[in-house]
């Protein structure tokens, strides 16, 4: 039966062993005993399982197995575990399983999947959790993160489906390890546009897109990991590539970026910068913008960097009219953020209310700076020169912390209607002024753009689940990252990390890692080499494949500087700039990045 959005569950658990079973136990309770004891299970006190049945609780999976050993004999066994929707299945499965042979032929077969996975992009760095981070971590991060969105568990309370925006940044921050995926993926994406431009917030793979009101924020995303998906491949015919319109007929897979660009622009306020709706990328400035009136000038920034995206796609498809429009949005957009519109003395304001108030602004009480536009501006080539290094001053006065920089400061401490749910948080948590870490991870990426490596790096460590000063504190599993860092205005929280596993973050600190730090980006034109490192960092490798070939960087830097490569060395030969044209051999190309 299907009630809405609920239905019954099509499948059937099991669990099983090729060994003999003497017992078993499904009650969590049972099992653990009241109090859940982890180095005392109750089974174990009492040296047999009770044999319990779980109904409409918390469930375990246990075995009893009784085995009598001599001195160093061996036993080998297998357990089963898993979903069907038929119970022969299950028996189909427990038997095939209980063949020694066929488990190892399955363990061969997944244990070549990973593998093939990891050895895409490999990292040396004189920082060895740095490297487990990149190397192991933040890939199985990120495949978790593409398989379930944002939806795995009560704990996270996702909205029973996957996430448009986030599928978007998942989808790109695994393209250099599977392009194939994220290809299929923008087709998904790209079903859920509307004609004129809007699109669905999300959609659930039983029942279709959703019918909320997404985020202001949603028609920009697509843009970027479009862009990123041409750059990693080459693959220019894919923007010619039809695909239907949520609302009827089809349209190229550039006609729908141009109508997400045309519809934010046309969807500007009295400031004209783009209405901020039911929210930008901050979902919890949820109230700003609920009369129709109120504007986002963070969303205005990431406008700008899409449309400058589309330019460059349109220019790739010698769509000249179109690229002239776009870039003259572009210029339009860039001197509106940075008239008094946007620019509010020493930094980016963060919108306006309906009622035309300023959020994120010098004469605000609380919440008088908040980092993404900051960050973005730098993204999105909005602050130049003086302007820009205002503002990373402005972000290292005022959002800096032995933790990690802050969404914004300082904390609302009261409830404001004119913004929304930002101020009911407790102060310090979530998006009211924690360490938000995958704006950290939007900051690393500017630090990096700005020639910052110490910054980024020291940014990059502050966030990493391996690095933490105090696990008391953190609290959180020490491999993957969280979504946030409790921030310095909660009285006693302070560092302690939340939401684990399901994030944006995951995507954005592999790139930040790979991309910026490591500096191997995708461009147009080939592999562009452009590390921005940490001072002490003398000698690194990256290792990665790009358009079927594999590029060795062997990044070497005696005078310990954060930025810029002097020489760069392909196969033995001195190449003029910083990009690698594509050799479309196959084969392993040695690189030798020499800065200075």
């Amino acid at each position: 039966h299907t009630w809405g959005w609920e239905r019954a569950f099509p499948y059937i658990g099991f669990f099983g062993s090729s060994a003999p079973v003497r017992g078993y136990d499904c009650r969590k309770e049972a099992f653990w005993g009241r109090y859940e004891i982890a180095h005392r299970p109750e089974v174990l006190v009492k040296g047999r399982c009770t044999n319990s049945r779980a109904y409409g609780e918390n469930m375990v999976s246990s075995l009893q197995h009784n085995f009598k050993l001599k001195p160093e004999e061996e036993i080998s066994f297998t357990i089963i575990m898993g979903l069907v929707k038929e119970r022969r299945e299950a028996a189909h499965l427990l038997k095939k399983y209980r063949d020694m042979n066929e488990v190892k032929k399955a363990l061969k077969k997944i244990n070549h999947f990973w593998q093939s996975l990891m050895e895409k992009v490999v990292v040396e760095t004189p920082d060895p959790d740095f490297d487990r981070m990149v190397n192991i971590w933040s890939k199985y991060q990120l495949y978790t993160a593409n398989t379930w969105s944002r939806s795995p568990s009560y704990y996270h309370e996702g909205t029973g489906g996957r996430g448009y925006r986030d599928s978007c940044q998942d989808a790109e921050g695994i393209l250099s390890l599977d392009a194939a995926y994220t290809k299929n993926k923008l087709r998904t994406l790209a079903t859920m546009h509307f004609k004129d431009g809007h699109c669905a917030s999300g959609w659930s793979d039983d029942y279709g897109p959703f019918t909320d009101s997404p985020r202001a924020d949603h028609p920009l995303w697509f843009t970027y990991t479009l862009a990123a998906y041409i750059k990693e491949t080459g693959d220019i015919d894919f923007l010619r590539e039809k695909i239907r319109w949520l609302d009827g007929g089809k349209g190229t897979i550039f006609e729908h970026i141009l109508a997400n660009c045309r519809y934010l622009w046309e969807n500007r306020g009295i400031h004209k910068v783009p209405l901020i709706g039911i929210a930008d990328w901050n979902d919890a400035i949820d109230m700003a913008g609920r009369k129709g009136k109120g504007e986002s000038v963070w969303l205005g920034i990431a406008f700008h960097r899409s449309l400058l995206y589309a330019a460059q796609l349109a220019h790739l498809l010698n769509k000249k009219e179109v690229e002239k429009e776009l870039l003259n949005k572009v210029s339009q957009m860039k001197e509106i953020l940075n008239s008094p519109v946007g620019w509010d003395k020493d930094w980016y304001l963060a919108g306006y209310n309906d009622e035309g108030e300023k959020f994120g602004a010098s004469e605000c009480r609380e919440g008088k700076i908040h980092l993404n536009p900051q960050t973005w501006s730098i993204l999105a080539g909005v602050s130049e020169g003086k302007r820009q290094k205002k503002v990373l001053a402005a972000i290292d006065k005022y959002c800096h912390s032995k933790h990690g920089p802050v969404l914004l400061h300082p904390a609302y401490t009261t409830l404001d209607l004119s913004l929304g749910r930002i101020t009911k948080f407790a102060r310090g948590i979530k998006e009211n002024a924690a360490i938000f870490c995958h704006a950290v991870a939007f900051k690393i990426v500017a630090d990096c753009m700005a020639g910052r490596g110490d910054k980024a790096y020291k940014s990059y460590c502050k966030i990493h689940s391996m690095k933490q000063p105090d696990y008391e504190v953190y609290k959180a599993e020490p491999y993957v990252f969280a979504e946030y860092l409790v921030g310095p205005d909660h009285p006693y929280l302070f560092g302690e990390g939340a939401f684990t596993w399901i994030t944006g973050t995951a995507a954005w600190m592999y790139l930040a890692a790979t991309e910026w730090i490591l500096g191997a980006r995708r461009e147009f034109e080939g592999l562009r080499i452009d590390p921005c490192l940490p001072s002490s960092w003398h000698r690194c490798r990256i290792k990665r494949t790009f358009r079927g070939d594999v590029y060795d960087i062997l990044i070497k830097n005696p005078k310990g500087v954060e930025k810029g490569v002097r020489k760069l060395i392909v196969d033995g030969k001195k190449i003029e700039g910083s990009i690698i044209r594509p050799f479309d051999d196959g084969k392993t190309h040695n690189v030798e990045a020499i800065m200075g």
